[in-house]
């Protein structure tokens, strides 16, 4: 049965993301922080014992927590894109190595101000394979949309399906793939101020 979640943090980890890159900026630091920020996630991971369902609520929120933060980003610069290249994808690099491959599928409405670009481009730079059903020459069939996702998946690749709206719905037959694979699959539907997902498997 899918469960519904409001997410809570399950760790001692806080990075102040906001803080973090006003920090990068005010020292013109690309290097450093991130770096510094990386060692401290580290030496969490290294000290704390934990279970495999408390490391699964831990990916639940680290993921839904990281499209929050980009979907109320209101500057996006060359600090941005270091922050989430550099720090995020430590997070996926442990569940992995721990047994948990996140699908994360958002379905939202986003209007044209570049903020469903923003997190595509972001996310990318965490690592994260990223899905969706447009191209510059139109919006591909599902058949193309599930071939991708399955080719992310054959080498167990974190995965993000995003649609932005309702002119193309393949939600269901994805939904649909998600539940029958071994991810960890997290469908959130809610706006960005709602920390509600629904969790598939």
């Amino acid at each position: 049965m899918p469960q519904k979640q409001k997410l809570k943090p399950h760790f001692k980890i806080k990075i102040n993301q906001s803080k973090t890159l006003s920090e990068m900026r005010k020292a013109k630091d690309y290097e450093t922080i991130p770096k510094n920020l990386k060692q401290y996630a580290w030496q969490y991971f290294r000290d704390v014992e934990i279970d495999k369902e408390k490391l699964k609520s831990l990916a639940v929120f680290v993921v839904d927590k990281t499209y929050r933060i980009v979907a109320n980003l209101t500057q996006v610069d060359n600090y941005t894109r270091t922050f989430f290249a550099k720090v995020i994808p430590f997070f996926w690099d442990t569940f992995q190595n721990r047994g948990v491959d996140i699908f994360y599928i958002l379905d939202n409405t986003f209007k044209n101000d570049g903020k469903f670009e923003v997190i595509v481009e972001l996310f990318q730079f965490t690592g994260m394979a990223v899905v969706t059903p447009y191209s510059e020459s139109g919006n591909p069939g599902y058949e193309t949309v599930e071939k991708q996702i399955k080719e992310y998946m054959a080498p167990l690749r974190m995965i993000m399906y995003l649609e932005k709206d309702a002119i193309v719905n393949y939600l269901d037959q994805v939904l649909k793939l998600a539940k029958e694979s071994q991810y960890l699959s997290i469908f959130c539907n809610k706006a960005s101020n709602d920390s509600r997902v629904e969790l598939l498997n």
